[in-house]
């Protein structure tokens, strides 16, 4: 395997080129990843390279100054440039420096990669040293924290949220990748290792901080975690997090205890899961309060955009986690529940504009749907309610939407401002709709999809501009929302069955008469 250095100061830079590229199956491995030349050069004195792909631009020490110290030490490694467009003259220098070949990070291709280093002339298979340094063993983790009396550490399982369409192995990858990052840049954390797509870490507090100091000090960390992943690759997390308790407790039973949290925790979603003490001594098991922030947003989510068919699905798949058959699982599923009802409830009121009359005459004894669900007698009652509740608010918006003039709101849209971008996204909003469900609803009512009627209200403003001679095609276009002048013509003839020529001429004709 030939060994491959990657150095960047960006870190989706850094995780890109590990997650596109199946590194193995082209005879290359990443044996090195870092953030600066300095880094890189430490790197290199305890492993041979044989390509390092870095960047010229980097604090504490730049592209430049790591090649020409690794050349100085004998590093006979290849230097590929990973470039930007506005670096080519640097790239030159770099060239003149020693540098193989360079790679735009802004047309990053698995292929253009490999073909650059299959090009490169590397030394005799034979020739080449073992790489690892005496006594310098592989492992997974970070290494064990030190274990004290007055330790304290809690166990993490770490995955990520579950997705109804799935994650790609690229995403799985680069997620893997940048936890582990950022697990090694955190002393407090202590990456244990993967076990299949699960991450077990460690995290330590420091030990003079007081049992609820520690509890936030635990909590912040590992929200930076989650919120760096998310914001970096749009990917959630689900933390499972154990009580914090001594040093010298069993580890077996630490992560046994996690991973039982993990479980309970994917069907709920996105957010930070950890076990009270005082539950647990009782026999139960409490989420974190953060958790039902994230329950609110999504609920809020499904109801805003009208899905509730996701919005049905995700409930159940939430309660069934909780339906143990214990006191506090029922109150957690009627807590549920009752989000959910105030969801809906303001969407009917407020946004669906309906009248109280006109609710309760749908609803019948399910309203108001906060005293429904308050009043439902077992797990099997309030799933029946909330699934009711469900159901008809969506009949009532659908109903309402029809008789109040959606699409009339829409039209008066389109033609008030029809030189202007029309987007799918902005009319669903107008209308208190997903996208998709806009789409079809459209459709259903016009017999014709959005875009279609889009172009032919800016054709039949077209038509009535081209009355006047002094407007040429061009400033036709423009006014009613085509910048492309040709791509007007295309869609005049296409609606009209006459190109704009054909259509002056009868109005030439028609004034002649």
């Amino acid at each position: 395997m030939r060994k491959v250095m990657i150095v960047d100061d960006e870190a989706l830079v850094r995780i890109g080129l590990q997650s596109m590229v199946d590194w193995t199956a082209h005879g290359y491995e990443i044996a090195g990843v870092c953030k600066n030349g300095e880094e890189a050069c430490q790197a290199a004195l305890n492993t041979r390279f044989d390509v390092i792909l870095t960047d010229i631009r980097m604090p504490v020490m730049d592209g430049f100054a790591l090649i020409e110290r690794l050349q100085a030490s004998g590093c006979d490694a290849h230097f590929i440039i990973l470039s930007s467009y506005n670096d080519f003259e640097h790239v030159r220098r770099a060239l003149r420096c020693g540098a193989k070949d360079y790679i735009s990070k802004y047309e990053l291709e698995p292929a253009s990669i490999i073909r650059v280093l299959d090009g490169l002339d590397y030394a005799d298979p034979a020739e080449e040293q073992e790489d690892r340094p005496p006594g310098r063993a592989a492992r997974d983790g970070q290494g064990e924290p030190a274990d004290g009396p007055d330790t304290r550490l809690g166990w993490l399982a770490i995955q990520a949220a579950p997705r109804p369409d799935g994650y790609q192995d690229s995403e799985l990858r680069a997620m893997q990748l940048l936890l582990d990052e950022l697990f090694a840049s955190r002393k407090a954390l202590t990456r244990v290792g993967w076990e299949e797509d699960v991450l077990h870490g460690i995290v330590t507090v420091r030990p003079e901080l007081a049992p609820a100091d520690a509890e936030d000090e635990a909590r912040a960390m590992l929200g930076e975690v989650a919120k760096t992943l998310e914001s970096h690759l749009n990917l959630p997390l689900v933390v499972a997090l154990t009580p914090l308790r001594g040093g010298q407790t069993d580890r077996t039973q630490l992560r046994s205890e996690a991973l039982s949290i993990l479980r309970e925790a994917l069907p709920l979603g996105a957010g930070l899961y950890r076990s009270s003490p005082h539950a647990a001594e009782r026999g139960e098991r409490r989420v974190d309060g953060g958790l039902w922030l994230d329950h609110y947003k999504r609920a809020k989510h499904y109801v805003q955009y009208g899905q509730f068919d996701e919005l049905l699905h995700w409930y159940r798949d939430t309660a069934a986690a909780l339906a143990d058959g214990e006191a506090q699982a029922l109150v957690e599923r009627r807590r549920l529940g009752s989000l959910i009802a105030g969801q809906l409830t303001e969407r009917l009121v407020e946004r669906g504009e309906l009248q109280a009359e006109t609710i309760e005459q749908r609803f019948g004894s399910l309203w108001p749907l906060g005293e429904a669900i308050a009043a439902a007698e077992g797990a099997g009652a309030l799933d029946d309610v909330v699934a009711a509740a469900i159901a008809r608010t969506r009949e009532a918006l659908q109903s309402a939407q029809a008789s109040q003039g959606w699409l009339l709101k829409v039209r008066q849209h389109v033609e008030a401002h029809h030189d202007r971008p029309l987007r799918l996204e902005d009319m669903a909003a107008l209308a208190h709709l997903s996208v998709n469900y806009f789409s079809q609803r459209f459709r259903q009512e016009t017999g014709q999809s959005f875009t279609d009627y889009v172009a032919e209200v800016r054709i039949r403003k077209a038509a009535e501009l081209l009355h006047s001679r002094e407007l040429s095609t061009e400033e036709v276009a423009s006014r009613v929302g085509y910048g492309n002048a040709s791509y007007f013509v295309k869609v005049f003839k296409k609606v009209t069955g006459m190109t704009v020529s054909e259509f002056r001429g009868g109005l030439e004709n028609t004034a002649k008469r």
